[in-house]
């Protein structure tokens, strides 16, 4: 089973058609409800070290309030080097 994949398709579904779609998947009915609990869990980043680091820095720099932290989001963009030449490149006019 592709978790990601269904995560990121929670937002795109009816409830009771994700909730199939999980099943069908062969996930358990104990381990999709566990999963929902998660995915509903938006204090969970308190549990992560790294995460109640960065959330201070947000704090400390006066911009928290703009940053959220939802666990169905699943998709992370990465800048890499290659990227970040291509974005520090002026548009062309």
């Amino acid at each position: 089973m592709d978790i990601s994949n269904l995560i990121d398709r929670r937002s795109k579904m009816k409830p009771d058609a994700w909730d199939a779609y999980a099943l069908s998947l062969a996930s358990p009915k104990n381990n999709l409800e566990a999963l929902k609990d998660t995915l509903n869990n938006f204090d969970l980043w308190r549990k992560n070290e790294s995460l109640v680091r960065l959330f201070s820095a947000l704090e400390a720099l006066g911009v928290r309030e703009y940053v959220k932290f939802d666990p169905n989001i699943v998709r992370v963009f990465c800048i890499t080097p290659e990227r970040s030449s291509r974005l520090m490149k002026p548009a062309a006019p």
